[in-house]
């Protein structure tokens, strides 16, 4: 597990993985909402249970509805 996320691309990709993931996409739009793409608040919180595990820190579900493309939640998570 990583215990630190130390670039927006490696960010980005990770989190376009696990929407992809979550959401049964082969490729996540980054610039387009998690819930557009079909999320729910089960899947943001399975989401969000996922990328706390990778980053090894716990991550709230509401930072996923307060930045809802993968591109917004990667920055995100960089602060």
């Amino acid at each position: 597990m990583r215990s630190s996320i130390d670039s927006v691309t490696t960010n980005l990709d990770m989190v376009a993985a696990a929407f992809a993931r979550e959401l049964s996409c082969d490729e996540v739009p980054v610039d387009v909402s998690f819930f557009d793409l079909g999320g729910d608040s089960m899947s943001a919180m399975r989401t969000m249970r996922h990328l706390g595990e990778l980053v090894g820190r716990r991550l709230p579900t509401r930072l996923l509805f307060e930045n809802q493309t993968a591109r917004e939640l990667a920055t995100a998570l960089r602060t």
